[in-house]
């Protein structure tokens, strides 16, 4: 059973530059910690609150947590770390609603990062909306596996 106290909001945890991170399916573009460009990583400065953010396995087990979101007015980004022992498998729908108050998005783009010991496992997907403030993710994941999610996005006044 998956359990959701191993979930971390910590950004990027770990300091191994070997660490790959894959950023885009339809790309060969695979980044490192030490390669990423730093509009990747947060800016503690400048935080934001996501309202809401439900995490759904199984069909039965329900999440609710506020991570930390930190951004610009040109952009934001955060990083979730998922890490989890005591699952077969699991497979999540991940919705994100952004907090109120922000400008509506016009464009916003949902890639998922992904380190596991079984990347065969994971099914990446991206999603791209135009004018949301939600942005849903599914992906499958194996035992053992270290999952990463990474949201960027940029808004700018529709009205």
């Amino acid at each position: 059973m998956f359990d959701f106290n191993t979930i971390g909001v910590n950004g990027f945890e770990t300091t191994d530059t070997n660490v790959p991170l894959l950023c885009d399916k339809n790309t060969t573009t695979v980044y490192k910690l030490s390669q990423m460009p730093a509009s990747l990583f947060f800016n503690p400065k400048k935080p934001h609150v996501v309202s809401k953010m439900q995490i759904n396995g199984g069909g039965s087990y329900a999440r609710t947590m506020t991570p930390q979101l930190y951004g610009s007015n040109d952009g934001i980004n955060f990083t979730l770390l998922y890490t989890g022992a005591y699952f077969s498998s699991f497979e999540g729908n991940y919705v994100y609603n952004l907090p109120a108050g922000l400008p509506a998005f016009k464009h916003f783009r949902l890639d998922l990062n992904a380190t596991a010991y079984d990347r065969d496992a994971v099914e990446f997907r991206n999603v791209i909306l135009t004018g949301e403030m939600q942005a849903v993710k599914k992906f499958l994941v194996k035992q053992g596996d270290t999952i990463k999610t990474f949201i960027s996005g940029s808004w700018e006044n529709l009205q």
